[in-house]
């Protein structure tokens, strides 16, 4: 399969005022950070754009092979922009997505299939979509460029990483514990400085992170430091926690001799994640919405819908239904009245897997009330951050505008957001999954049509049929909400 995405450049559009840019036709500085490997094509024929590529891969058996776009696929996208952009030239296009969209097979419905169209965007003179996708006719393949600088930023979802790692060679973390601190106080801030432009290699970067792990040495771990990893970032979409360290790993196991296993003694956090899944019950209502009145939602919930819930929405390794059960924790704010179910990770470093024995003091005040100030300061901290993920997560789709300090987390297409406070990730469910679990059960098959299930035992589980309030038993072995 090949894949195609890029941005088309429309030269008569760029603005070349000081720090503006064009909202149609023009790329940023910023955006030109999001692939180490650009190419650009162009065509006599098609004077007014520019095929600016930020991805030209073959896609075989999960490998990917970077490719010079084919002469077929430069072609027929420099002619649909260019089609587009005399369209919009001489008005034929307007805020009307679907318009466009019709006016595109009716063109090209013999040269490309599938064709789509985002929302419309105006300079205030012409119009054009925010991208355009269709597959070419003749062979599998998917393309998609961009009109749009500040679209495509929000929505590339390519990215690239390289890391400079706390040591090198990665396997002197093996040595005796005093071997290690004393190299790691050895390593001046140039030495790293030198090796981020020589991993970079003259690509600028989009993001440039410093990420701390806490290193383990010792028999038991006994000897701990703080290590410093630098993380450099081609693209918005890879500045993700779970990205980064999904990344990490294969970076660290692809330049040792030691194992996993091994690996996950010394940097435990790198391996696995320490972090709560807080679930909001974004489909229960007390006030419905109206049509000009904000609903209002319901504070209370059945533990069996919590279950439920917890069963389509918790993804992660290591969250067996045992662990869910013994765990989930039901909760409410003053957000809207919101009701919420958490469960913390299997893998968390303080062994502590519920939500009331991390935050003991917790209490659903408003933040003027004298009482607020009665919680520990840590927990106002955490209580201010969890409010404004709410508000995030209520509103966030898979291409909407996520805010500096969270990011947009999907596992096995269920999309949370996330941030991290006190080393503690959280990731807070978002209602667009809630609306998709709702509408697409075939999608979350730990969500059983007229019953849920209870662990009583390892490997003993009861079935409450909601219908008929019976209790079943059956006996099962293994039988996890997701494989590691």
């Amino acid at each position: 399969m090949y894949i195609l995405k890029g941005f088309m450049v429309i030269s008569p559009l760029a603005d070349n005022t000081v720090n503006v840019i064009a909202p149609l036709g023009e790329l940023s500085t910023q955006s030109y950070t999001y692939a180490k490997e650009k190419g650009q094509y162009t065509n006599p024929s098609y004077k007014d754009v520019v095929l600016t590529t930020f991805r030209s891969k073959s896609v075989e058996e999960e490998t990917e092979t970077l490719v010079v776009v084919p002469i077929v696929h430069q072609n027929a996208a420099l002619q649909i922009g260019q089609w587009l952009y005399t369209k919009a030239e001489l008005g034929e296009l307007n805020s009307n997505y679907q318009r466009c969209q019709e006016l595109l097979q009716a063109q090209f419905g013999n040269l490309v299939s599938n064709i789509k169209v985002g929302q419309m965007q105006t300079d205030r003179t012409r119009w054009l979509p925010e991208w355009v996708s269709y597959t070419l006719t003749g062979s599998n393949n998917e393309v998609k460029f961009w009109f749009s600088d500040a679209a495509f930023q929000d929505q590339y979802d390519e990215y690239e990483i390289e890391f400079v790692p706390a040591l090198e060679p990665l396997d002197s973390f093996f040595n005796d514990p005093l071997v290690v601190q004393a190299a790691l106080a050895a390593r001046s801030m140039t030495a790293i400085f030198n090796r981020i432009e020589e991993v970079k290699n003259k690509q600028p970067y989009t993001s440039l992170l410093n990420q701390e792990f806490e290193y383990r040495g010792g028999p038991i771990g006994e000897n701990r430091l703080m290590t410093n990893w630098t993380v450099m970032i081609w693209g918005v979409a890879g500045n993700n926690p779970d990205i980064i360290k999904e990344e990490l790993a294969e970076y660290i196991l692809g330049n040792t001799q030691h194992t996993e296993e091994e690996w996950i003694k010394i940097f435990p956090d790198i391996f696995t994640n320490t972090e709560f899944i807080l679930m909001p019950f974004w489909d229960q209502y007390a006030i419905p919405n109206r049509t000009i009145v904000t609903g209002m939602y319901s504070p209370s919930t059945h533990l069996l819908s919590a279950l439920s819930l917890a069963y389509a929405a918790v993804e992660g390794k290591g969250y067996y239904r045992e662990h869910v059960q013994q765990n989930l924790v039901l909760s409410s704010v003053l957000y809207k009245s919101l009701a919420f179910a958490a469960v913390g990770g299997p893998y968390n470093r303080d062994g502590i897997y519920r939500l009331d024995m991390k935050w003991e003091d917790y209490l659903i005040v408003p933040t003027t009330s004298p009482d607020f100030n009665r919680m520990d300061i840590k927990t106002q901290e955490w209580i201010t951050l969890f409010y404004e993920m709410l508000i995030v997560a209520e509103n966030a789709t898979p291409t909407s505008s996520i805010p500096r300090g969270m990011s947009r987390v999907i596992r096995n297409g269920v999309m949370y957001i996330a941030a991290s406070f006190e080393r503690v990730l959280y990731l807070v469910l978002t209602r667009y999954t809630v609306q998709e679990i709702e509408t697409s059960p075939e999608r979350f098959p730990w969500v059983p049509e007229r019953g849920l299930i209870l662990t009583d035992s390892t490997d003993t589980l009861y079935m409450i049929d909601q219908e008929e309030n019976l209790l079943s038993r059956m006996v099962v072995t293994n039988d996890p909400l997701v494989t590691a």
